[in-house]
Parts: C-alpha cells; structure tokens; sequence
C-alpha cells in the first residue's frame, strides 16, 4: 500500500493489478486536496479533488502526489493531517 503525503511521489506496482487501484482519502486540517498523476514522473495534471473521506477505485498510472492546492505551480503546497493511500487491485 502506498501513501500520499505531500512533496512525496509514490509509484504503484502494476503487478497483477490490471491497472486498477482502491484510494482512501483520510481528510485532516486541510481540505480539499488533490491528486495528481503523471505518465513520465515530471509533467503532473490533477486527476481529482477530495472534500470529504473517500474510498473509490481509480486506474493507476506511473506516478501519484498528493497536494493542497490545484494548479501545477503550487503543487507542492502541504496537506497537513490529510492523507491518502492507495491499495493496488490483485486479480
């Protein structure tokens, strides 16, 4: 399982996992927050925001971060207590 903090690029393991994954959205002292993907780790776009906890299924891509603001130059910006992670779907 990988966690998304922030400044914290994680890289699921597509092993097995077809390409989908679980996220949990564990809303702290910031909100909303944002995930970014990435296919090549340097180009990042928000794939969505989270105003609430959530558990959904997402198609995995290479790269994930995890942010508090929504445009590319302040993507970096700290979640405090928030955290999301993200649990690969086997089989």
């Amino acid at each position: 399982m990988l966690t998304l903090e922030t400044n914290t690029v994680a890289q699921p393991n597509f092993r097995g996992s077809g390409g989908k994954g679980i996220i949990q959205v564990d809303i702290g002292d910031t909100t909303p927050v944002y995930l970014w993907g990435s296919v090549n780790g340097t180009d990042y776009a928000v794939i969505e925001s989270f105003s609430a906890d959530t558990i959904k299924e997402l198609t995995l891509c290479p790269y994930f971060r995890l942010s508090g603001a929504n445009t590319a130059g302040n993507s970096a910006v700290t979640v405090g207590t928030t955290r999301a992670y993200i649990q690969e779907a086997r089989g």
